[in-house]
């Protein structure tokens, strides 16, 4: 392969403070007298002209000495992991990851590996796909120019996703999740030899032995694509979901939801809604409660993430004389859904045939479900109610007239809490 030098595609496909940011790395690479090149899905993003703001560097020596001269050079917080000779350095405009040049073993299949520094070219190797193995210079006397040991451009060029060797998928589990990923984000196709690959790995339960951490996180990164329909689709095919867990399932209501999800991405967001929780909700549709908690303890879900799931799974269960309740006043709509999360309402939302049950629930959230009544407990008992259960019965007795237009201020509740306290 004859030479390339990525200058003039740096410049022109990175955001103006990105490219700036590569190049003061570079600079500070040369005053600390390391050799640092950007890796990764940041090459193969420049050559594809889609946008990245991932800046990935590996050097050549002790990355997480240079990461931390490198931060305090830029004015930025440091973050190391000695364990596996990387850093992250945060910034006002950016996120930098450093990493010294390595190589990885694996004790045994899904386990995470042994580091130990190593060259360039052994480092490009133990990446997951030729495209993302590729290295560019930023040192200022080779500034751009191009390393590509595996065939990273002839593979881009071909539009295929070409694994670095028969034992990746064992090795890295996730590096099927990532493979699908890139498949559907590029519109690339897994080239034969990798796909025979895959489903040998699969067929040894890799997945047994990875943990919750990392299947969730690639999974989460899969769920915020712009389409990923399209890749729960092949992992459908490939029985990966199941393989990960038997309670996750792409059957059509799931995949319908996807396909739901994904188109009101802008509304979800405005509710500052957790968009991948809402994703696994639609793969847990068919399964039953247990299931679900077994894949949210297998995920290692957040208490909240969790209760997001069994919310959803409750309001799924919901009759349709308890759906019918959405029409009769805003105090019956409001008591049906306070219990809930945002996430699992806006999941009901969507389930929605019916436009008006669809436009209540969209009104809890919007309205209803901030309205506040001018009276609380203390009130309660300077009028000599004794405390106790009664304190919360007379309380949402009080939301109720308000929410039905019966109490609508202090004075007025106050006086309906004298007459339920006759």
């Amino acid at each position: 392969m004859k030479n390339i030098n990525m200058y003039k595609a740096m410049k022109s496909e990175l955001d103006a403070d990105i490219y700036k940011l590569v190049c003061s790395t570079g600079i500070f690479a040369d005053s600390y007298g390391i050799k640092a090149c950007i890796v990764g899905g940041m090459v193969r993003d420049i050559f594809l002209k889609r946008k990245t703001v991932d800046i990935d560097v590996v050097v050549l020596g002790d990355g997480l000495k240079f990461a931390r001269f490198l931060a305090d050079k830029l004015g930025g917080a440091f973050k190391g992991f000695e364990k596996f000779k990387t850093a992250k350095i945060f910034l006002k405009n950016g996120r930098i990851d450093i990493s010294s040049a390595r190589k990885e073993t694996y004790e045994k299949p899904a386990a995470l590996p042994d580091v130990v520094l190593s060259g360039r070219d052994e480092d490009l190797f133990r990446r997951d796909f030729t495209i993302n193995s590729m290295a560019v210079s930023i040192n200022r006397e080779d500034f751009g120019n191009l390393f590509d040991p595996f065939g990273g451009v002839s593979d881009l060029k071909k539009k295929i996703l070409k694994t670095m060797h028969d034992r990746s998928f064992v090795d890295d589990p996730t590096r099927i999740l990532r493979a699908i990923r890139f498949e559907a984000r590029l519109g690339f196709k897994i080239e034969k030899r990798t796909l025979r690959f895959i489903r040998k790995a699969l067929k040894e339960n890799i997945f047994e032995n990875l943990s919750g951490e990392r299947i969730r996180e690639e999974l989460f990164i899969l769920f915020k694509e712009q389409t990923p329909a399209k890749a729960m689709k092949r992992l459908e095919q490939f029985g990966v979901l199941r393989k990960i867990n038997p309670g996750l399932c792409l059957d059509s209501k799931a995949l319908a939801m996807f396909k739901t999800i994904g188109s009101s991405g802008r509304l979800i967001r405005s509710y500052h809604a957790d968009v991948p929780i809402m994703y696994l909700m639609a793969l847990l549709g068919t399964a039953q409660p247990a299931q679900a908690l077994a894949t949210a303890v297998k995920l290692k879900l957040s208490n909240g993430q969790r209760h997001a799931i069994d919310h959803g799974k409750e309001l799924q269960k919901l009759q349709q004389k308890d759906l019918g309740k959405l029409g009769k006043g805003s105090s019956a709509t409001y008591f049906l859904l306070k219990k809930y999360g945002t996430e699992a309402l806006l999941y009901l939302m969507l389930m929605q045939k019916d436009k008006k049950r669809a436009a209540r629930i969209k009104y809890y959230l919007d309205e209803l479900k901030h309205i506040k009544i001018e009276i609380t407990g203390d009130d309660l008992k300077e009028m000599g109610i004794k405390e106790g259960p009664e304190y919360s019965k007379i309380l949402s007795a009080v939301m109720k007239a308000k929410l039905d237009g019966r109490a609508d201020n202090r004075e007025e509740q106050l006086e309906l809490v004298r007459t339920l306290a006759e």
